[in-house]
């Protein structure tokens, strides 16, 4: 098929889906990488449409081949593409985040907002964040009456969902990303997949970035993660998570290390993850408090890869001093078994691993206990590792540890 037919029938199914999914956006007939589409879109202020970009998002699989008879053809249109058995949902939205990194302006890049719309876009490849994005998805129920947005990994797809792109602040070499990311999931089903993040806070090369400067992550779902749902490995500033679900990962819901001012979780969910929701290693002890309020927790098979997922609420680890956390409120459910119907021992909702005292103030901690569950009760907080150990049954609802 000609590359100029290709084109024309990107800008009728873009047409379509952005009268169904986004009516109100101006941006109707728009294709994938025309110099025309970029002049016309460099200036629109609303959210740019994923869809403009060629996009399915009809949850099935759509190779490159479907719209291309050859590789040098879908690459004048989509330069990323690498084989004609791509995704096109992945090469849209490769090619969307491209465009929604923006011009540059005084040394860093300035993103425009974008709206990803209703559906489930197919990810073969790591996708990569722009500095100061704001993505937008059309939520992350789905019920038939409101639908929602879901990013889903194929199967046999390895390395994480997202990483980001950095800026590096010339004052103090310090490299670090901002962004608001809300209203969609990201999802894997495959039990095979081995390795993996949602979003990990890397560049392209694995080395780790900050996240700063009132990062968000609001309304979102990360599901079924071979790793972390969301991994920060030198921790952040200024970073606030609300209303956002952690399920059947295979590690932890949330992983952080490292500098933790300004840091705030707020109506945080986990179930069935193979070990804490919250994960807290060797945070910097004078960062500032974290607060951590509404966290619910409950610990049942996981599904994804076939384990009893632990799903501990928070673990603290730490082998130094620690930092400061403020728990206000975590309800935390032990479900009747395993994954082999053995019935569970039920487990602490606070755990503090290290030789020192930990900075710990919670309250409001409650722990449901079903009828088969067997072994020793839990406890609201744990800390076995310290002489003498702190163990606060869990019919005790608040307490100081410091």
């Amino acid at each position: 098929m000609a590359v100029d037919a290709v084109r024309i029938l990107l800008t009728l199914a873009s047409v379509a889906a952005l009268v169904a999914d986004h009516p109100a956006d101006p941006i109707s007939a728009r294709t994938a990488n025309s110099p025309a589409i970029a002049a016309a879109l460099s200036n629109v202020s609303e959210r740019v449409p994923l869809r403009a970009f060629g996009a399915v998002c009809d949850g099935n699989r759509h190779p490159l081949s479907e719209r291309f008879t050859s590789l040098a053809d879908a690459q004048e249109v989509y330069p990323a593409a690498r084989s004609l058995n791509d995704e096109i949902d992945s090469i849209a939205l490769a090619a969307w985040l491209g465009y929604l990194d923006g011009s540059t302006r005084h040394g860093r890049k300035t993103a425009r907002p974008g709206w990803i719309g209703q559906g489930t876009c197919m990810v073969d490849r790591t996708l990569y964040l722009p500095l100061g994005v704001d993505i937008q998805g059309a939520g992350r129920s789905q019920t038939t009456a409101r639908g929602g947005t879901d990013l889903q990994r194929v199967p046999g797809m390895t390395g994480d969902v997202f990483r980001v792109i950095p800026y590096t602040d010339k004052s103090n070499r310090v490299r670090w990303w901002e962004g608001k990311l809300a209203g969609f999931r990201i999802i894997n089903t495959d039990p095979a997949a081995t390795n993996g993040n949602g979003i990990n806070f890397v560049d392209a090369g694995g080395a780790p970035v900050r996240a700063q400067n009132n990062t968000v992550f609001e309304d979102l779902i990360v599901r079924g993660m071979p790793e972390n749902g969301i991994r920060l490995p030198i921790g952040g500033i200024a970073t606030y998570f609300s209303r956002t679900e952690f399920f059947q990962n295979r590690l932890n819901g949330v992983y952080w290390s490292g500098r933790a001012d300004a840091i705030l979780f707020s109506g945080i969910s986990g179930d069935a993850n193979g070990e804490a929701v919250l994960r807290f290693v060797n945070v910097e002890p004078d960062s500032g408090t974290i607060l951590v309020q509404a966290l619910k927790s409950e610990a049942h098979d996981n599904m994804t890869f076939s384990i009893p997922g632990a799903n501990t609420p928070v673990i603290i680890e730490s082998d130094k001093a620690s930092a400061s956390y403020i728990f206000n409120g975590i309800s935390h459910i032990r479900a009747d078994r395993d994954g082999e119907g053995k019935n569970l021992k039920p487990g602490s909702a606070i755990v503090y691993r290290s030789t020192q005292r930990p900075d710990v103030i919670f309250q409001g901690v409650r722990i449901r206990i079903r009828p088969n569950d067997l072994g020793e009760a839990p406890y609201s907080f744990e800390a076995r590792s310290l002489k003498p150990q702190i163990l606060y049954p869990y019919t005790v609802t608040h307490g100081t540890v410091g």
